[in-house]
């Protein structure tokens, strides 16, 4: 459910990664410093290319050592671009220290920036939040109401104006950062049924507000920063994501090992994101990311290491990386203690972290390929190659890293290939990736708004469970999962999935009884519906499908459909939100036929039932087996009769099934057990 992010959309921007190490030279140094001072925490929050920071109070100059103390007419620091100008807090009313938004450009003095008029100044808030490149834009957080009603604000340096952002739905949205364009990132607040689900967001005058993907817990996922290259970084449901505005491109990214969550805070324009990991504990450990340096975040300090960089932090961790200067040299931070105690750090890598090779990697452009008519793969061939300006390093050679070799047999779906280019010494110089998509042979439908994942499927001996986090591809494949069922009999199936709030969302199921790569309207079986469910919760789905007489023995297609406020009866339409699951199911020719279900004259009784359950049938029965709605064996008898009662009080109350076999015939039948 990962994708990798396509390197190739860096590549005017970076060629590889060299680690120098013991060979770097004496005119350049990657240094690592811890910075103190007599005014409380030295965390350091932003950065520029000159290697000037600041934290809330002061700055700090990297090239003397030194801070440099706040403006007389600044109340507080909030974040800087790379020509210094300032975003942070001025006086409104000096006396009652009642603040306001305020920002300072081209060195110059200090500017108000006001309250929204529906603000009283004496009991609302506001939080000032990120400059632009140019310094044109400033925004930040602003409540109404004495508190109870947050939005954004978004001040126009050029014009003097101030704008307000409100969610439309009424709940609360903060802006953190802006681009030149006006473009602002931040989260705003979705409900959920019993309160709201804070989810990442950007927004702009001409845009309004927009949901990058729909979140599943409550308060974990932000977009944090916007770079010049309209690539945006947060989180997502505990998990780091970078997206890319211009192309709708979505990466969720992995935890490193050994946490349990991580965002991204910062991206420089050259596309190094930068954040932290925590633990369980609440320990925090700073991570970076490019796509040279893996597939996933990487521990800052674990780089540093390899420059032969000792971090002498109290406890040997990074704690968190805030911000990274536009050029990514610069990189700031705090240790990992208390906010108040915290010591601030800062990295310059004078260049060397991003070193630009002699040597491209060449990748196709995407493959697009269709499944032949009853084939669940297609052979692709592709071929990758590199060239290099000069002398060809000695082992020089095309990595692998995800995806499969060309010449293989590629699944039905999109899978993404990642190649890294290395040398002898295994330092990586370039690298890239293309997606090989196999069309399916059967028509699929399309979510235009977001995917909102099924969790869980259990039918016919399929049991599949898979993550709840966005991200997911709309159509997934699970062929390597076989379901099995026989001709006439009857299976339950239990759903799960995520809603995306205090919605009801609603199952289909299809199943090709025919074979002939269409789900007819007879093939298609109402799965149930869940509301408001995480698709974590348990929250379940029920339903039964009667597997016909007459279907046709073999391997065939099993989809599940799930789809927000209506029940999915077309397998090529277009919906707003949902996803499906293709399976495969494995048709049992049996010897059962209608006239001997009849000539059976099976029964059960009372139904429902509440302490026990008796059993008829026309004809003696020797074995009767009790399953329930997942198709798990709940208990299996013996008999000699046409009649036998089963004791089912130790049961739990819901649908069973009860399975009878006669000898030469086997049917089932349903019970409510009360």
């Amino acid at each position: 459910m990962k994708k990798i992010l396509p390197a190739k959309k860096f590549q005017s921007m970076l060629m590889g990664l060299i680690f120098i190490g013991s060979t770097m030279s004496s005119f350049a140094q990657v240094e690592f410093r811890l910075v103190t001072t007599f005014f409380g925490s030295s965390s350091l929050h932003d950065v520029n290319n000159d290697g000037l920071a600041l934290n809330g109070g002061q700055y700090y100059d990297f090239q003397t050592d030194s801070w440099i103390p706040l403006e007389a007419d600044a109340v507080g620091l909030s974040y800087m671009n790379n020509n210094a100008d300032v975003s942070g807090n001025v006086f409104y009313d000096e006396p009652n220290f009642i603040l306001q938004p305020g920002f300072k450009l081209n060195g110059g003095n200090w500017e108000p920036i006001g309250w929204f008029p529906a603000s009283n100044p004496s009991t609302d808030f506001f939080t000032t939040y990120g400059i632009s490149p140019s310094g044109q834009y400033i925004c930040g957080q602003m409540s109404t109401g004495g508190g109870v009603d947050f939005g954004s604000f978004l001040y126009d340096s050029v014009n003097g104006t101030l704008s307000e952002f409100w969610d439309p739905n009424g709940e609360a949205l903060a802006a953190y950062d802006v681009n030149d364009d006006g473009v602002m990132v931040g989260w705003v607040d979705i409900p959920n049924g019993g309160g709201t689900n804070r989810t990442p967001a950007y927004f702009s005058a001409s845009q309004g507000v927009n949901v990058i993907v729909n979140t599943t817990q409550a308060g974990l996922s932000t977009a944090n920063n916007i770079n010049a290259n309209n690539i945006i970084v947060g989180a997502i449901d505990l998990q780091p994501f970078i997206y890319d505005l211009s192309t709708n491109d979505l990466t969720i990214l992995s935890i490193p090992s050994g946490f349990n969550a991580a965002e991204f805070l910062d991206i420089s324009e050259n596309g190094i994101a930068i954040g932290l990991a925590t633990t369980v504990a609440g320990d925090r450990d700073a991570i970076i990311y490019h796509p040279s340096l893996g597939a996933d975040p990487v521990l800052l300090k674990d780089v540093l290491a390899d420059f032969g960089v000792t971090i002498n932090t109290f406890d040997g961790k990074l704690g968190t990386g805030f911000a990274i200067s536009e050029d990514g040299n610069f990189l700031v931070g705090r240790d990992n203690q208390f906010f108040f105690d915290a010591q601030g750090w800062i990295v310059d890598f004078d260049d060397m972290l991003l070193e630009v090779s002699d040597c491209t990697i060449i990748c196709p452009l995407d493959i697009e390929v269709d499944a032949q008519e009853g084939a669940y793969t297609a052979m692709v061939e592709y071929e990758i190659t590199f060239e290099c300006n000069g002398t060809t390093p000695a082992g020089t050679e095309i990595v692998l890293i995800n995806g499969l070799p060309s010449g293989s047999e590629f699944p039905i779906g999109t899978t993404t290939q990642f190649f890294q280019l290395e040398d002898g010494d295994g330092n990586v110089l370039d690298s890239c990736s293309l997606d090989i998509t196999v069309n399916d042979f059967f028509c699929n439908p399309s979510f235009t708004i977001a995917v909102e994942p099924i969790t869980r499927v259990v039918f016919a001996g399929i049991d599949n469970t898979t993550s709840a986090s966005p991200g997911a591809p709309a159509n997934e494949y699970f062929f390597d999962i076989v379901g099995e069922v026989a001709q006439g009999e009857t299976y339950g199936s239990a759903l799960e999935g995520y809603t995306g709030g205090p919605f009801v969302d609603f199952f289909t199921i299809m199943i090709d009884w025919n074979q002939d790569f269409v789900f007819d309207s007879t093939e298609i079986y109402d799965g149930g519906s869940i509301e408001n469910s995480t698709g974590e919760d348990g929250i379940q789905a029920l339903s039964e499908v009667a597997v016909p007489i007459d279907a046709l023995p073999g391997t065939t297609r099993l989809r599940i459909l799930k789809n927000w406020a209506a029940l999915g009866e077309d397998p090529c339409a277009e919906y707003e939100y949902g996803q499906t699951e293709d399976y495969l199911l494995d048709v049992i020719e049996t010897t059962i036929g209608i006239n001997d279900i009849e000539l059976n004259a099976l029964s059960v009784s009372p139904n429902p039932a509440k302490n026990q359950l008796t059993v008829k049938a026309g004809i003696p029965m020797n074995n009767i087996a009790i399953y329930d709605i997942s198709g798990k064996l709940i208990s299996s008898e013996t008999c000699e009769g046409t009649e036998k009662t089963i004791a089912v009080g130790n049961l739990s109350a819901g649908i069973y099934f009860v399975r009878v076999n006669t000898g030469n015939t086997a049917s089932t039948l349903k019970f409510i057990k009360h």
